[in-house]
């Protein structure tokens, strides 16, 4: 089954201005500890929301759109365990060994053994690459933000930014053929995604990137039951209703 996360009311505390816990900050006004879902796993969300009554904490609003899957736990079938068994009893019953003589095929001994092929590597000279060096900020603050992934879209063809905020891309000149402009994303955890137009007389990138409008409050999972579910649920009483439904 997937679910959806939701805040039902969104707190508009001051993050930054909380106190700073090992998972997240402290806010005086509540008395509650934060935590900052901006980094974890689909699963590890789902365990702290699912077994605490109420999860406060800090979230991207790409976070409450996207739609998360419910771990199932994996039950050992009676039908394995009969495998694993009958597997175990072939293991130790003794093994009659079948010795048989090995007669080996003619052979032309004019004919090498091994046949070695030679492959030609083509390596990209620099004059077929462009080569554009950039930098990352905040937008705010001015700092620089080290490990913000640049991504070349539509490419495998990515790169990291280093400690102080910079970055080198190559490109093959051949992808400039068709489109004429290449589409570099920018993406960091906190921030708004951005994207840059690019062509082959670019040489260099400077952009600051924006903090994401995170929301704050009492976390709370939405069920989207499948279509069996909805169907058995549909003859329910409203008052007995078993799931919640998000459009």
């Amino acid at each position: 089954m997937n679910f959806k996360l939701q805040i039902p009311n969104p707190c508009s505390e001051n993050w930054n201005q909380m106190e700073n816990t090992t998972s997240g900050k402290h806010c005086e006004l509540c008395s509650k500890n934060l935590i900052d879902f901006r980094a974890l796993s689909s699963k590890k969300i789902y365990d702290l929301v699912n077994t605490n009554q109420k999860v406060c904490g800090r979230i991207t609003q790409n976070q409450l759109d996207s739609f998360y899957k419910v771990p199932q736990q994996k039950q050992f079938s009676k039908v394995g365990l009969l495998v694993s068994f009958t597997s175990l009893l072939a293991f130790v019953n003794p093994v009659k060994a079948v010795t048989q003589n090995f007669v080996p095929e003619q052979t032309n001994i004019n004919q090498p053994f091994f046949i070695q092929q030679k492959l030609e590597v083509k390596t990209s000279s620099a004059k077929d690459t462009i080569v554009i060096k950039g930098v990352v900020s905040d937008g705010h603050t001015n700092e620089l933000l080290p490990f913000v992934n640049v991504f070349l879209k539509g490419t495998k063809n990515s790169v990291a930014t280093d400690f102080d905020g910079q970055f080198t891309l190559k490109i093959p000149k051949a992808d400039f053929i068709v489109p004429v402009y290449l589409n570099v994303e920018f993406k960091f955890i906190g921030y708004e995604t951005q994207n840059i137009l690019i062509d082959e007389n670019t040489t260099t990138i400077t952009i600051q990137l924006r903090e994401s409008a995170d929301l704050l409050g009492d976390m709370i999972i939405v069920y989207i039951p499948t279509r069996k579910e909805k169907f058995f649920d549909f003859f329910r009483r409203k008052k007995n209703k078993k799931y919640s439904y998000c459009h």
